[in-house]
């Protein structure tokens, strides 16, 4: 078998080529998919090939980050660990490739010295060289298993200018942050100090100019010795205690998804039946985040997993609600089956997780997928963010509901006050389509269908994003290019346009956006919609 696997676009073939020369002359086996055999199946060679690689170089283009192709190959190599990524054009590799090295090609023409070419080769070499790892001693235990909390030491601001010396803002400050950070249910706020032991410490300083202020923060890992995340924040000072409580939550939420995330990459390798219930809900929730069709199946199968291994863990039955209410939509009016199983596993998520605001958003978000009482569905959201008004992705679902509610103007406040929290969140991959929804429901289509576009781009399998760039598309008379969208849904996805999700205007203009589209409307007995 070859040593490197190449993935890329149709489009980029030439380049994909090049690549595959210099590596070969390199004195690596080079496989490409245009070396396939005639008497065997495309798919089952592929991932016998991708399996074997040493290394797998994944060349990023505009049509690859599009292509399911690409981002199904990228993403075996990267639970695997063999992956080499690669951009020669402007575009960012989708998430969550967009979180780890990418080397930049872009205008290289075989220069074998430019900086882009040899973090590829160096990359290369390492994974083809690496020694196959030996059997740990009969004494060697387990990986250490992840911890249900992670300790976050908070140390004192500094203040590099000296101009604030004297001045409590800044220890305000920081007390504002131990206090949004010790709302969330993973986290445990220790005090830094010689003694303290975190996984993780959070430092900063505060600048002051006039009525200015500057805050600068970043998060460390600790036994790492590695930045994880950092950002900067200004303010005026007219309220200080609004600026505090602004700051300490945007902190907060982005300290979270951080650490969950780099948490997340720590076990991406490692097959379900050695993690624990706490890695489990920590898979399934990074799965979730992609969840089309199908991304379903898997988020189940976590979910259950852990809930066999722990009948009472809040968050993973508050995430095997979620599947289920997938399922109940996307087979719309077929799934009375599921009915009796989705309301026990709600019933049982509630009684062991009242207390825990991310518990009671999934909640709400699996009565908004299941079409449930949301009466219930926002009371629970509202109580999640008067708990803790740094949850990003409460957010998010409290405007899900307004707009199941249509009440549009409103939910997109809410989405506004999700991007103000954290712009980059990985999640706003959904607020992104849902604030087009919100644009296209007010007939504002010129300013929905980029967002829409933005958010198909990066997670290409969310159906509710696509029926709404179809609905953009079409009313603002652009048919082709919403039959073009079309013609690249999945059928089988077709049960999310039967629910409610979208409220009423919105759902009504759907509809007509798929009768002008071609597409008669979707009958009531639960099978696919037909093309004219």
């Amino acid at each position: 078998m070859s040593d490197v696997f190449i993935s890329y676009a149709r489009s980029t073939e030439a380049q994909a080529r090049q690549i595959g020369e210099a590596l070969s002359a390199l004195g690596y086996g080079v496989w490409r998919d245009d070396e396939l055999p005639a008497h065997r199946a495309y798919a089952e060679v592929i991932e016998e090939r991708l399996r074997a690689a040493k290394a797998v170089v994944v060349v990023w283009s505009a049509e690859a980050a599009k292509s399911q192709w690409v981002r199904a190959e990228a993403n075996m190599a990267r639970q695997a660990g063999t992956l080499v990524q690669l951009r020669i054009d402007n575009v960012t590799p989708p998430l969550p490739f967009n979180e780890i090295q990418c080397a930049d090609l872009r205008g290289w023409r075989g220069d074998e010295a430019s900086p882009g070419w040899r973090k590829v080769t160096e990359s290369v070499g390492a994974l083809v060289r690496r020694p196959v790892a030996e059997p740990p001693p009969p004494q060697a235990g387990p990986a250490p298993p992840t911890p249900e909390k992670f300790s976050v030491a908070l140390t004192p601001f500094t203040d590099p200018t000296g101009i604030a010396a004297g001045d409590d803002f800044a220890s305000g400050l920081v007390a504002e942050i131990a206090t949004a950070l010790a709302r969330f249910a993973v986290l445990n706020v220790v005090k830094a100090g010689p003694t303290s032991t975190a996984r993780y410490f959070l430092e900063g300083s505060v600048q002051r100019s006039g009525a200015r202020v500057r805050i600068n923060v970043q998060l460390g890992d600790s036994g790492q010795g590695e930045r994880v995340w950092a950002e900067r924040f200004d303010g005026a000072l007219e309220d200080p205690f609004a600026l505090q409580d602004d700051v300490a939550n945007r902190v907060a939420g982005r300290v979270e998804a951080a650490i969950l995330t780099r948490e997340t990459r720590r076990i991406a390798s490692r097959p379900p039946e050695s993690l624990t219930v706490h890695e489990l809900w920590l898979r399934a929730r990074e799965t979730i985040r992609r969840a089309g069709l199908e991304q379903v199946d898997e988020i189940e199968a976590l979910s259950e997993r852990a809930v066999a291994l722990d009948p009472a863990h809040a968050p993973a039955l508050a995430m095997l609600a979620c599947a289920l209410g997938f399922r109940i939509a996307y087979a719309g009016a077929g799934a009375d089956e599921l009915d009796t199983r989705f309301a026990d596993v709600v019933r049982r998520a509630m009684a062991a997780g009242a207390d825990d605001p991310e518990v009671l958003v999934w909640v709400a978000e699996a009565y908004l997928l299941a079409d449930r009482d949301m009466v219930v569905g926002q009371a629970l959201v509202d109580r999640a963010l008067q708990m803790n008004p740094g949850l990003v992705l409460a957010w998010d679902i409290a405007g899900n509901i307004r707009i199941q509610k249509g009440e549009y103007e409103e939910a997109l406040t809410f989405y506004e006050r999700f991007l103000h929290l954290d712009p980059v969140s990985p999640w706003r991959t959904y607020v992104w389509p849902s604030m087009a929804g919100c644009l296209v429901a007010m007939g504002r289509f010129d300013e929905a269908i980029p967002l829409a576009k933005e958010g198909l781009q990066i997670a290409p399998d969310n159906p509710w994003g696509a029926a709404i760039l179809i609905a953009a598309l079409a009313h603002s008379g652009q048919i082709d290019e919403a039959r073009t969208v079309l013609a690249r849904f999945d059928p089988r996805q077709a049960g999310v346009f039967r629910t409610n999700q979208f409220g009423p205007r919105l759902t009504d203009m759907i509809d007509e956006a798929l009768t002008f589209s071609g597409w008669t409307a979707l009958d009531q007995a639960g099978s696919s919609p037909s093309r004219r």
